[in-house]
């Protein structure tokens, strides 16, 4: 089976051949490589797309440092934040394409699920590069290609041709559905989690073993569960956003305006999507989930107030 976590396996291991651990040491270890990465990166994240006003920057890294969120477990959610900001570093600082690139392919495999996000987000930056008329755009995509195929090589040769054939999203899903319905049945003492799950799927679910066959045969209940999921989600987002969730929808509602930070405010809008969108119809949004993105949408919502606020000073 595929390592839920190629980038962390890797930095593991060079962390360990650079410096001596011990089994019982090497998780703390990584803790705190892992949160001084998150907190240097949003640090130079938030230097690079608020380059004046120094007070902003200093409010936007306390709003992170005193979230917590950089203590999270597991540490690859923490990882991944810190290499989505360096993504954004390099494209905003015009770095060379292939710097971005191996950020952007490191990203997608901290998670299996990420990888999308970093697909989309490589297409996204191949248009953007060739809007602009600048050169050689499909080196993104290329690049990124090429980094996702050297880390997934020895996935392929030790797992054979489908290294990701594990039915993550049923086991997901059949989990996360037992949990939202097993305490709402009429019963005065719900039943074990195994012995919830196995009742549903013998019953509700005798037919559809796997999360496709659900969304094929039992769209009602899928729905119903759907519902429960956002109902599950939508305090968990605010939780974590908290006062910063209006200010950032009222960005996203002004992206036709902005212009000097449009990459960073579309790119964070695909990124959010790629993320919350799939957890929230397959099981529904963690916390953990939300902490991969805080850092890049705290930068993107005071960069874009910042421009909106300049452009309606213009118009005075």
């Amino acid at each position: 089976m595929l390592f839920r976590s190629i980038t962390s396996s890797l930095i593991a291991g060079l962390y360990k051949l650079i410096i001596p651990t011990t089994a019982a040491t090497l998780n703390w270890h990584f803790k705190i490589f892992a949160m001084a990465g998150c907190l240097l990166s949003s640090f130079f994240l938030l230097r690079t797309v608020i380059p004046r006003h120094v007070p902003l920057r200093i409010l936007g890294f306390l709003i992170l440092t005193t979230s917590g969120f950089q203590l999270l477990e597991p540490s690859s959610d923490v990882l991944s934040a810190t290499l989505l900001s360096l993504f954004f570093i390099a494209v905003c600082r015009r770095w060379p394409q292939i710097v971005a690139a191996f950020f952007l392919a490191t990203f997608g495999l901290c998670k299996v699920e990420l990888t999308l996000s970093a697909t989309v987000l490589s297409l996204f930056w191949f248009l953007w590069e060739w809007r602009q008329g600048r050169s050689k755009p499909y080196l993104t995509v290329v690049f990124t290609a090429l980094f996702l195929s050297l880390y997934l090589a020895p996935a392929f040769v030790l797992s054979g041709s489908n290294p990701l054939s594990s039915d993550r999203s049923s086991t997901a899903f059949f989990s996360a559905y037992r949990d939202f319905m097993r305490w709402h049945q009429f019963q005065l003492v719900p039943p074990s989690e195994q012995e919830a799950e196995l009742a549903m799927r013998s019953t509700l679910f005798r037919d559809a073993p796997t999360f496709r066959d659900v969304l094929i045969k039992h769209p009602d209940l899928y729905f119903d569960y759907i519902g429960v999921s956002a109902a599950r989600s939508l305090p968990k987002i605010v939780m974590v956003f908290k006062f910063m969730t209006i200010p950032f929808l009222l960005v996203v509602t002004q992206v036709r305006a902005i212009k000097e930070n449009k990459f960073l405010l579309l790119g964070t809008i695909l990124v959010c999507a790629c993320i919350l969108l799939p957890a929230w119809l397959v099981i529904y949004v963690r916390m953990r989930y939300i902490a991969k993105v805080l850092p890049l949408v705290i930068a993107t919502t005071i960069a874009c107030s910042l421009e909106l606020a300049q452009i309606g000073r213009a118009h005075v």
